[in-house]
């Protein structure tokens, strides 16, 4: 049996998830905080403007606008295109930490439903602003919508099939658990486990995506079982046009004729397309829509033909953003999600012009950690291995072991996910600093990566050094700051004071504090779980606050690794809004 969807899948990964600033170059705007900084605010988007990354759902209205639902962008969640396939707007900001939006509808009047499945409600909006919240119970899990010509709006949610009326009225409802004509499988409370798409034809005839039991099921206005369609595999979403049936199975999508229904194969879909994903079909008329997020495009055909494609690819892209580092010239940003086979290291101009993607030659990285500048060379952390880059980006050599044994790198294998050593520093010595997080020492090696000694200490997890040359290292797992003496460690942080930040034993890397930054005087920490930048003294004693939620610019959504720069400029990875904030320090 496979789990197809959790109600609350996507929460810890969309409690980073928020607006960002998306733009194609860098833009300033005035901000004001205490502590000088912000002044200027200078932001490093990771999307674009005006494509959807990962596009899960789609709607056509009358006038042939195209609607389509993303689960990234969360500016605006709804992106518009005309019927040309010409961008013209977006709309519907994430609006909270939870939402999880998975379908999108239109009426004939232009009200535009979006399905929320974290949340367990339709939001509708009307002239691209929120008029209302449908949620007729707390069992109610909207997980694909559609409209009929009367202005219904039609739910499956779980076994039941829901018709509202415009404002949100339940008109009636069907369908229950089972394998029978008119019934749909389904398994579990915990999970969503049950059918994933639903359809209305032109005489309102509805279809649904029975998944479990593969196949479709129509059903009448009514709702009253008409006949079902026989599928080889569970399908994952259903489209009706002109044209046919349509549904989508895991590697292909098939269309079913009306009258015989005959079974064909229509488009084949590529090898990485995720089973059970939230790749979506749409049909109006002529034409029919494919999202396929995992593939991050969308595809349109018009009387049968692909007319349009629109694939988000472009190589300066990045989400989630953990750790930042650079020099005088350059900006470096490491960043890692769910949506991508391998986090990505990438080399921006101080300004924010992109420049390139570091790249090992014939395999990728496995899972890169951070990076750091030395004498003109790059080095990436990637789980036991560092790898050395010239400043134009070429590899050079890799140096690391994993094991025990002196100089080399421990790893964890947490249930499938290998954890390894969580940071690398530079010291005013020029050698690396490697955080070995699950052996209890920082190993330091020289730039050549010949291994020169270590220091024990308890599960080591960020380290910087200020100016001055000092070391400080966060611990894994507790809210401690230590600073070598070149002896031993003392605590830093006043114990009073770590009441400040909030840790979630189940999501430990989206909250607790996941960067340091140490200069004139001032000890900076990510507060990621409370999103903000903790100002100390360096006897530990808190200054004040930068920041704090928001989607907005001048706030932070899971703020991580911070650095600053050469002129004082602190640079936030600010990884739930897919951004880098540059804020300068006051004039």
């Amino acid at each position: 049996m496979r789990v197809i969807k959790k109600i609350k899948l996507f929460v810890s990964i969309f409690t980073i998830i928020s607006l960002m600033t998306l733009t194609s170059c860098a833009r300033q705007t005035l901000i004001k905080f205490e502590d000088g900084y912000g002044s200027v605010m200078q932001e490093i988007p990771g999307l674009k403007e005006n494509i959807p990354y990962y596009p899960v759902s789609s709607a056509l209205d009358d006038e042939g606008n195209i609607y389509i639902l993303d689960q990234i962008s969360t500016a605006g969640s709804v992106f518009v295109f005309d019927k040309n396939y010409n961008f013209k707007e977006k709309f519907a900001p994430l609006g909270g930490i939870e939402q999880e939006n998975v379908d999108i509808a239109v009426d004939k009047e232009g009200a535009v439903y979006v399905a929320d499945l974290g949340m367990g409600e339709i939001i509708k909006y009307k002239n691209e602003r929120e008029v209302k919240r449908i949620k007729p119970d707390d069992g109610f899990f909207p997980r694909a919508i559609a409209v009929n010509s009367k202005n219904e709006l039609i739910v499956l949610s779980y076994d039941k099939v829901y018709v509202f009326n415009s404002e949100g009225e339940i008109l009636r409802k069907f369908g229950e658990s089972g394998r029978g004509k008119g019934q749909f499988m389904t398994y579990g409370s915990e999970f969503y486990i049950g059918p994933l798409g639903i359809a209305v034809d032109e005489k309102d005839n509805i279809y649904v995506a029975d998944t479990l039991n593969k196949r479709l099921q129509q059903f009448t206005p009514d709702g009253a079982f008409t006949k079902d369609y026989p599928l080889e595999d569970e399908p994952q979403d259903v489209a009706v046009n002109e044209e046919g049936i349509f549904a989508l199975l895991k590697n292909k999508i098939v269309k079913i004729d009306f009258k015989k229904g005959n079974v064909k194969e229509f488009y084949k879909l590529a090898d990485n397309n995720e089973e059970f994903s939230f790749s979506s079909l749409f049909g109006k008329k002529d034409k029919l829509i494919i999202c396929l997020p995992d593939d991050k495009g969308v595809v349109f055909f018009e009387k049968g033909k692909e007319v349009r494609a629109i694939k988000n690819n472009d190589k300066e892209i990045f989400l989630f953003p953990h750790h930042v580092h650079g020099d005088k010239e350059h900006i470096i940003v490491v960043s890692g999600n769910f949506y991508e086979k391998t986090g990505k290291v990438q080399v921006f101009k101080k300004g924010g012009s992109f420049l390139y993607n570091l790249s090992l030659p014939g395999e990728d990285f496995i899972k890169p950690v951070d990076a750091v500048i030395v004498k003109d060379k790059i080095y990436v952390l990637d789980l036991d291995r560092v790898h050395i880059f010239d400043k134009n980006g070429n590899y050079i050599k890799s140096f690391g072991e994993r094991g025990e044994d002196e100089g080399k790198l421990g790893v964890f294998d947490n249930y499938g996910d290998l954890m390894g050593p969580m940071d690398i520093a530079a010291g005013e010595d020029n050698n690396l600093y490697i955080a070995d997080t699950f052996n209890d020492r920082i190993n330091i090696y020289d730039a050549n990566g010949k291994f020169l000694r270590q220091i024990e200490i308890q599960e080591p997890k960020e380290i910087t050094f200020d100016e001055k040359g000092n070391m400080y290292v966060l611990k894994n797992g507790i809210f401690s700051l230590v600073k070598w003496d070149g002896m031993s460690f003392k605590e830093v942080l006043n114990d009073r004071f770590k009441e400040l930040f909030y840790e979630d034993e189940r999501n430990p890397e989206d909250s607790g504090i996941q960067g340091i930054a140490v200069k004139n005087g001032r000890i900076y920490l990510s507060n990621t779980g409370n999103h903000k930048i903790e100002v100390f003294d360096l006897k530990g004693i808190y200054i004040e606050s930068i920041g704090g939620f928001g989607f907005e610019k001048g706030r932070f959504n899971t703020p991580k690794g911070i650095f600053i720069d050469n002129e004082d400029n602190l640079i936030v990875a600010d990884s739930g809004n897919h951004r880098l904030i540059l804020l300068k320090k006051g004039r």
